[in-house]
């Protein structure tokens, strides 16, 4: 199964919405939302509600609010965006479970580890130190079961996407496209030797880069004529890129600076890509930093394969909006119930309305809100603690 990568955006998110499995059973008092069966206990409720005040700072935005006017009580928006996300947890779950398209244990893993290095403040698990991971793992580990029942959720929330993904995004639907946007995927992959002409000293006046002067360009150009005489004599690009390219990361490579498509540089540096021989060392060419000599490796488009991923990424927002499809009619479809003194669900919006209801009712789903804090603005009323 496809994994998603999960922003530090995302995380909040799923924080804010409260996507933990919920108590299934009865208590003494009636639960405080029901799901197609699915029942949420008073109390399961307000363990999550503590566990959320106590770790706003990791959880939350500042600008959250998580308390009542009152001591004891619980602001009723955030209460009621908790629930909100509670419903879309079990619905998640429960089509998560119809597709059997469950979650492995390779896929809890890998959300652990994302949830993990999104707390220790890094952007993806890729790349983040040992250190930061288990700082991360160990904030993880405060949220208790909370914790544990939201890599489950995020897990299942992923799976559900990925197979949207696979439906609505078919290989028919990718190829035309593809075939609508081939020069999107038509690409130059080029090396280059930069010999920059300014001095580097900045202005007195501006304290910016000074402009190069005549005599500046004329150096910088002396030395790229130099350069072409030793390549067209024989003399390996790769190795004189690494001993005189100003471009110190593409020098590291032997000047390679990749594959970009047609308008991906400036307009003399891009057209000379564009036009001269591939496999040949071009002429010199003026740039406003100084020269450059290029060599295109390649150009064309790429494999309907290899632009896959890109394809995907365009077409992303057919993606969510199936799901928010699918959302929508699924929660209109569902049996819920809320205990008034949380809140009351409404159909049409998706989501748990505070009792007295929102200042400025929402009409968009949790769907709509990726990346964004739901917590809502507070009317000032509150949920009392029982």
């Amino acid at each position: 199964m496809r994994r998603l990568r999960l922003a530090p955006t995302l995380l909040l998110l799923l924080a804010v919405l409260g996507l933990v499995a919920t108590a299934c059973g009865s208590s003494v008092a009636p639960p405080a939302l029901t799901v197609n069966g699915v029942e949420t206990s008073r109390q399961a409720l307000l363990d999550q509600l503590q566990v959320m005040a106590d770790n706003k700072d990791i959880l939350l935005s500042a600008s959250t609010p998580v308390y009542g006017p009152t001591d004891g009580s619980y602001d009723a928006s955030f209460v009621a965006s908790v629930l909100s996300g509670r419903v879309q947890s079990d619905l998640v779950a429960e089509e998560v479970a119809r597709r059997g398209i469950q979650p492995t244990e390779a896929d809890i893993k890998d959300v652990t580890d994302q949830l993990a290095a999104s707390l220790s403040g890094a952007t993806s698990s890729s790349g983040v130190t040992q250190q930061a991971m288990a700082e991360g793992r160990a904030k993880l580990a405060t949220l208790g079961d909370y914790g544990t029942y939201l890599v489950t959720n995020v897990a299942n929330l992923n799976a559900l996407q990925n197979d949207f993904t696979s439906t609505v995004l078919t290989d028919d639907v990718m190829r035309a496209y593809y075939d609508q946007n081939i020069d999107t995927f038509t690409q130059a992959c080029t090396s280059a030797i930069v010999l920059a002409a300014a001095s580097g000293q900045p202005d007195p006046q501006t304290g910016a880069t000074a402009t190069p002067s005549e005599a500046d360009y004329a150096t910088a150009l002396a030395k790229a004529s130099d350069l072409e005489r030793q390549l067209a004599a024989g003399a390996d690009f790769a190795t004189i890129a690494t001993a005189n390219s100003n471009d110190k990361t593409s020098a590291a490579k032997g000047g390679d600076l990749g594959c970009a498509a047609k308008g991906s540089y400036p307009q003399a540096i891009d057209d000379a890509i564009w036009s001269q021989t591939v496999g040949a060392v071009g002429q010199p060419v003026k740039a406003s930093f100084g020269y450059v000599l290029l060599k295109v490796t390649s150009r064309g488009p790429l494999t309907f394969d290899a632009a896959k991923p890109q394809i995907q990424k365009a077409l992303a927002q057919q993606v969510q909006s199936a799901l928010r499809d699918w959302y929508f009619a699924a929660a209109k479809e569902a049996n819920v119930t809320v205990d008034p003194q949380f809140g009351r669900w409404s159909a049409e919006q998706a989501q748990v309305l505070p009792p007295e209801g929102p200042s400025s009712p929402s009409t968009t789903s949790v769907l709509d809100q990726l990346g964004t804090d739901l917590s809502g603005s507070s009317t000032g009323s509150s949920v009392p603690t029982p």
